[in-house]
């Protein structure tokens, strides 16, 4: 593969990364093969030695969207890096999307207990207001006065475990783009 074979490949596969860091990439790839040209090196040599155009875009892309992630905080842009890091080989599949899919799920059903507790609280709440009024409709085995009480208490410590859910979010959050930042350095020795 020769020089103009070898960017244009490039090129083409860093074409979902934006025109400026994409044309910076390009310029650092032509300082090689001039300096190795220099050197005495045939540009198949120097093609070979800086490897598979594939393999460079897929990290060049996965570091991409590290920083994309790091910059904008969202739920799009984590997955985005993930997704990235997967197209990186099989190591990241079982190391990268494992850890990540088990650490989402664990979230999810906070969040989900969260939104019960909650639910639960106001529920209660409501149903110990309309017994006196509704004693028909709706039935509370102690006194309402005691069931609006619990369902207060219940409601805010669903809001609390809500509160915690989102700070747990968060925390979550920089530590994938730790995670996947040190898989990075990793896979680029």
């Amino acid at each position: 593969m020769n020089k103009q074979e070898f960017l244009t490949e490039l090129s083409r596969l860093l074409e979902r990364l934006p025109g400026e860091e994409r044309d910076d990439i390009l310029a650092d790839y032509e300082d090689h093969f001039t300096a190795g040209l220099e050197a005495g090196k045939t540009e198949e040599e120097i093609a070979k030695a800086l490897g598979s155009p594939e393999t460079l875009a897929r990290n060049f892309t996965a570091d991409y969207a590290v920083k994309a992630a790091e910059e904008t905080q969202s739920a799009a842009n984590i997955f985005r890096a993930v997704v990235a890091f997967i197209s990186l080989g099989f190591f990241n599949l079982v190391f990268v999307l494992g850890p990540f899919l088990g650490l989402v799920g664990i979230l999810f059903a906070f969040m989900v207990a969260g939104f019960a507790v909650t639910a639960a609280g106001v529920a209660l709440f409501l149903a110990a207001v309309l017994s006196p009024v509704l004693p028909w409709a709706v039935n509370v085995s102690f006194h309402p006065l005691v069931a609006a009480l619990v369902g207060t208490g219940t409601a805010s410590m669903g809001f609390l475990i809500l509160i915690g859910d989102f700070y747990l979010a968060k925390v979550f959050y920089s530590l994938t783009i730790k995670y996947l930042k040190l898989n990075l350095r990793i896979i680029n020795r």
